[in-house]
């Protein structure tokens, strides 16, 4: 195998994750301009997964309710939202 046909492959199998990976990034550059903090970025099979720090910003993303955690105290109730393809996740206590 040459040199040009082992990049070729190497960027053939790996077109996926690398879009995946520019995408994300645009987005979490769009979420920063908006004033969000972004707390990671997570990039595998499926779309990509932004997590923001909580701030009543949020509320612009509209979002739904993807997961409840109870705790002892409090529960912890994770929301989604999507951008470009990308799913935006924050997390919210519920003290009831």
């Amino acid at each position: 195998m040459t040199t040009n046909n082992a990049i070729q492959t190497i960027q053939k199998d790996n077109t996926a994750i690398i879009d995946a990976l520019i995408k994300a990034s645009e987005v979490a550059m769009k979420l920063c301009e908006q004033g969000f903090k972004v707390l990671n970025v997570t990039v595998g099979n499926r779309n990509p997964v932004i997590h923001i720090n909580p701030s009543k910003r949020c509320a612009k993303l509209g979002g739904a309710s993807i997961k409840r955690t109870k705790g002892s105290a409090l529960t912890l109730i994770t929301m989604a939202a999507s951008i470009d393809g990308v799913q935006i996740e924050w997390t919210i206590p519920h003290h009831g």
